[in-house]
């Protein structure tokens, strides 16, 4: 169980920086 709360919050993390990532992108593009 810990070994799935450890994936599940290592995955999140992950979408998370995607979702900052995606959103950067698009103002970097929307800003010029």
């Amino acid at each position: 169980m810990s070994r799935y709360d450890e994936a599940l919050r290592l995955c999140k993390r992950a979408l998370r920086y995607l979702e900052n990532a995606k959103d950067s992108l698009a103002k970097g593009f929307y800003d010029v």
